[in-house]
């Protein structure tokens, strides 16, 4: 899920949101780890909190064991015909854990871990002298955690309940948790309401992010990474506070970018960190690149994850909270937004230091993954999660052929041990994890028949969870783009594709192309569609988030899914023709939604699956070219699925086949 680019520029977003004094914002920092405030009870002092234990690294339980080196079974390659199936099946894993032991880097005053005890490895200014890469077998521990994972006893589609009771309350989840949850329903003072603004408006400021390339581990000054030159001289109250060219990234050439392209980098960016967040881990202030990285994410990243950008934004509130407290939840997200940055840059990756950063996840997680119903967390669960929207917007992180559907179904089994857990009225980081892994998993069947139907549970713990405030499900989500209604409705869509799909192609891969659909199949695809009026007639915009006419967007947005899904419900579960009257009228109407979503709204690149359902579906050469061009400025976001489903797109009008028999496990949300 990704947002907001213009055919012009790239938009840039500010150093810091400021929130009206007047507007609570949800969630408010007490929900979301802070420190800060009327939950100070349940802080931690800043000794503990200046060396967070992490929730998912417990490298004293893993034994140590003969590495196995054995290889992902990966389904075997069909004919490269134009009917044939190109994609590899997910991994399937059909023994037991391997065994993995966490990895300390090799870079030591990288910053890779906040539990060092050693003052010394953050006594260097310079480049790091030592040039070991990744440890030898890291990319063979990776590829083999996958191989054993997914199909352990612990971890069935189905498993057994899930112990009840609230989960234990440790570490940085304290924070986190609900124990003192406050009821949304009652009426905030307005004293109380400027108090948590001010929480989220208060910042620190590190120094400027000016763009620099990151060359890697080992080839960079991570100590430079930051520029700290203007704010020394106002510390040192130099007699000029104009910024010299020799210092200023904005007047030197080396620096310079191009303005239009790169809009958020037109002038250097100040690294301004919430106070809620702090006192920020090791890993973050004593190796300014991480620290760096983390302000990307959180100013720059996460805005366009989201279809809306607003004060609700969790990637911006509860996900930081969260990775502070936890080391490998905070790799994955340095990792995330390296990846980010180098491709909006259209910098190299630093393919190193990324792997480095995500070495010791997979350790953990198998960790849990022993016994999942007693050990699966909530930074758990993030992190598989990270760990999959890694592996969509970089398909290439990981250095392995473990598919993007692997990481899904990993997450998907994560989610059904802790679920139960998570249901619980007042919960704010169940739903969060819901709508990211339900938006991912729904996205996924659409795109991939090699994936399992998305689950139902998503929508029953959102409606649980949210019960204290209110739930709309008319109401369009600013996190994912469409009104919860809209959300079962591609959920059941998927069910059906899923089926559909598959029985589309024969057992050696090849596209049967009279295919037609049971009696089953059209008295369910029709009861859908007799459903969908009601979508479209209800769904409007939270009024709170859109008090002028900003609501056009995200109400168009919503109609654009509900198109592209009534389009796919014809061409993909029924089999109707692409000259039929239905399908006419279904791409007419998306074509217009699609037209109402300015260029560079924030809604645009959240509706990615929906252009590339009008492309794929459209044969008039001009409209063609307008989606082609609309495409090729979204890509410049940074986000490579989006490239991906743009090709897909060509090759379907290349070739003359639909879509679904030339896809190769493309990602298309």
């Amino acid at each position: 899920m990704t947002t907001a680019v213009s055919r012009e520029a790239i938009p840039s977003y500010p150093p810091s949101t400021s929130h009206s004094l007047d507007d609570f914002s949800y969630p408010s920092p007490a929900d979301t780890g802070s420190s800060i405030g009327s939950f100070a009870p349940f802080a931690f002092s800043p000794a503990a909190m200046s060396q967070p234990s992490s929730l998912l690294q417990h490298p004293a339980d893993v034994p140590e064991q003969p590495l196995s080196h054995s290889s992902p079974r990966q389904g075997g390659t069909p004919d490269q015909g134009l009917t044939h199936s190109h994609y590899s099946s997910p991994v399937d894993i059909t023994s037991t854990y391997g065994p993995y032991k966490s990895q300390s880097p090799s870079d030591p005053h990288e910053g890779m871990s906040p539990h060092s005890k050693n003052p010394q490895l953050f006594a260097s200014t310079g480049v790091v002298q030592d040039t070991e890469s990744i440890p030898a077998d890291v990319t063979s521990r990776t590829e083999d955690f996958f191989h054993k994972v997914m199909n352990s006893p612990g971890l069935s589609e189905n498993p057994p309940q899930a112990h009840a009771g609230e989960p234990p309350i440790t570490g940085y989840s304290r924070l986190l948790s609900t124990d003192h949850e406050v009821d949304a329903s009652e009426v905030l003072s307005s004293a109380e309401r400027k108090w948590h603004a001010y929480l989220t408006s208060v910042t620190d400021n590190y120094g400027l992010d000016c763009g620099r390339p990151d060359r890697d581990l080992n080839k960079n000054d991570d100590h430079s990474a930051i520029d700290i030159n203007y704010a020394l001289d106002l510390i040192n109250s130099a007699p000029s506070i104009d910024r010299p060219d020799d210092s200023s990234p904005a007047g030197s050439k080396q620096n310079s970018l191009d303005g239009a392209k790169f809009a958020y980098y037109a002038s250097p960016v100040p690294i301004n960190i919430p106070r809620y967040l702090s006192p920020l881990p090791p890993t973050l202030v004593q190796t300014p690149i991480n620290l760096m990285y983390f302000h990307h994410f959180i100013n720059h990243t996460a805005r366009m994850l989201v279809p809306h950008d607003c004060s609700d934004n969790p990637f911006v509130s509860v996900l930081p909270s969260m990775a502070i407290g936890d080391s490998n939840l905070l790799n994955l997200m340095l990792a995330y937004s390296a990846s980010h940055r180098a491709r909006y840059l259209e910098h190299p990756e630093p393919a190193t230091r990324i792997a480095h950063l995500v070495s010791n996840v997979f350790p953990a997680l198998r960790v849990a993954l022993e016994d999942p119903h007693e050990k699966v967390t909530d930074n758990h669960l993030a992190t598989a999660i990270m760990l999959l929207s890694l592996k969509i917007i970089s398909p290439g992180t990981f250095e392995v052929p473990i598919p993007w559907q692997s990481h899904l179904k990993l997450a998907r089994q994560l989610f059904l041990a802790r679920q139960e857990q998570m249901t619980y009225p007042g919960n704010r980081i169940g739903p969060f994890l819901a709508r990211w892994l339900g938006y991912l998993d729904i996205m996924g069947t659409l795109s991939c028949r090699h994936t399992e139907p998305p689950l139902p549970e998503y929508y029953s713990l959102i409606t649980t969870c949210c019960s204290v405030e209110g739930f709309d499900e008319y109401c369009v989500d600013c996190f994912s783009g469409f009104t919860p209604r809209t959300g079962l409705f591609l959920t059941k869509l998927g069910k059906l594709v899923h089926q559909c799909d598959n029985e589309r192609f024969d057992e050696m891969g090849i596209w049967i192309s009279g295919w037609k659909p049971s009696a089953n199949i059209i008295l369910e695809a029709q009861e859908l569609i007799n459903d969908l009026e009601t979508l479209r007639a209800r769904a409007h915009a939270n009024s709170r988030h859109f008090r002028d006419s900003g609501a056009t967007d995200i109400i168009a947005g919503d109609k654009a899914f509900y198109y592209a899904g009534l389009l796919h419900l014809h061409r993909r579960v029924l089999g109707t023709s692409p000259f039929s009257t239905p399908v006419k009228e279904a791409l007419s109407g998306l074509r217009e939604a699609l037209t109402q979503l300015r260029f560079g709204a924030s809604a645009e690149v959240g509706t990615v699956f929906c252009l590339f359902t009008a492309g794929c579906e459209t044969r008039d050469p001009k409209q063609r070219m307008d989606i082609q061009e609309r495409f090729e400025a979204l890509e410049q976001t940074g986000m490579k699925q989006i490239q991906h489903a743009r090709k897909l797109m060509q090759r379907c009008w290349d070739e003359e086949l639909p879509w679904i028999a030339l896809a190769r496990g493309e990602f298309l949300g």
